[in-house]
């Protein structure tokens, strides 16, 4: 039960990270080999693996600008 409320409230901390867009701090939780795939065709689309190559490609700042711009 108590494992269950952590891996919800770290979830619930990330995603408003996520949102407030401090990518630094989103990913600072993050294991240094995670992989970040986005699906489609679109310049943010990709499977990037470690944490440097998913700062470096930009795919999340893509992805949230993409989502700004559309208005989601």
């Amino acid at each position: 039960m108590i494992g269950a409320l952590i891996a919800k409230s770290k979830v619930t901390s990330s995603y408003d990270l996520l949102n407030s867009r401090d990518i630094k701090s989103f990913l600072a939780n993050w294991h240094d080999g995670s992989t970040w795939v986005y699906p489609g065709s679109i310049s943010a689309s990709g499977e990037f693996k470690g944490k440097k190559a998913i700062v470096e490609n930009n795919s999340i700042y893509n992805v949230m600008l993409l989502k700004i711009y559309l208005g989601r």
